[in-house]
């Protein structure tokens, strides 16, 4: 598989944007990253009652959760990653799907790049373990020292 990115590609980029307002990775190709470089640095929005809901025949992650099981990932519809002007690494689309394969062993997702600029989330409501609003901090990945 080619075009895996790996986690001093993903800093690499994000500092190239903040620095440049250049893209290292083109914004409009499907890139693979290990679901684990996700679950250990950027924060996404978590999904805990996916799991308690997933019983219910018609939940429609059941559905879904079945399918990422039974054949992986779609490529299809990548994951996306968000990569903004202040320094913020974080999962812009598919957080839904990235909660339904915490228990699920892949070894890459496919993802795409977003670049943004002076980000705002239309969802500010979400907080941190720690009480901390999501927002502006949950954008930010686990690497940088301002969380």
């Amino acid at each position: 598989m080619e075009d895996i990115v790996k986690i001093k590609e993903l800093k690499d980029t994000s500092e190239l944007w903040i620095n440049n307002s250049e893209k290292m990775f083109s914004d409009s190709k499907v890139y693979y990253i290990s679901p684990d470089i996700i679950f250990d640095n950027l924060y996404y929005e978590d999904k805990d009652g996916i799991f308690s809901i997933l019983d219910n025949d018609r939940n429609q992650y059941k559905n879904i959760y079945e399918d990422l099981k039974k054949n992986g990932w779609d490529s299809k519809y990548p994951a996306r990653i968000g990569i903004g002007n202040r320094g913020e690494v974080f999962v812009y689309g598919g957080n839904h799907r990235i909660n339904l394969i915490k228990d699920i062993n892949l070894d890459y997702i496919p993802i795409m790049f977003i670049y943004v600029n002076n980000h705002v989330p239309t969802n500010k409501s979400v907080y941190l373990e720690d009480g901390r609003d999501f927002y502006p901090y949950g954008l930010l990945p686990k690497w940088t020292n301002k969380i």
